[in-house]
């Protein structure tokens, strides 16, 4: 009967082990895919930041993804349910590099709607593959959050 407890005991154990690493490794790689890098996209502290910097000498590069412009274009096009925007990167290969910058920082300078005290925090530059920019958005953090398109 001492035999039977241990070995149920240890396959109960093991079991629990074996779940607890699958759903770790799961969780680990779901977070990898959503988590923004500001290291692996070179393309922000180059191109974009030159963008970002002109708007605001202090901004500061807080987040990166790296997608396709397929992926992008849908994103841009409905992000906002009450605005129905034609994406300008609409007209690029679908399967195009794109890589979405987001800069914190003090916009000032920026337009905005009459009666808009908003403080535009956050800046969004796109960089496509052949260096080229574009700003996307400019606006509060609460409205832009560091979350990036998914296929």
């Amino acid at each position: 009967m001492l035999r039977i407890s241990s070995t149920r005991a240890l396959i109960t154990l093991s079991f629990a082990a074996a779940v607890a690493a699958l759903t770790a490794g799961i969780l680990a790689s779901h977070l990898a895919q959503a988590a923004p890098s500001a290291v692996d996209q070179p393309e922000c502290l180059g191109a974009g930041f030159s963008v970002a910097r002109q708007a605001d000498p202090n901004a500061q590069l807080v987040a990166s993804f790296a997608t396709t412009v397929q992926t992008f274009v849908t994103w841009e096009e409905t992000r906002n349910p009450d605005v129905k925007p034609i994406s300008p990167q609409r007209g690029r290969p679908p399967g195009e590099r794109l890589v979405m910058c987001y800069y914190d920082g003090t916009y000032t300078g920026i337009p905005k709607p009459a009666g808009n005290s908003m403080e535009f925090t956050r800046m969004i530059v796109a960089v496509m593959a052949d260096g080229t920019t574009r700003v996307v958005t400019v606006g509060p953090k609460a409205t832009n959050p560091l979350t990036g398109p998914t296929p």
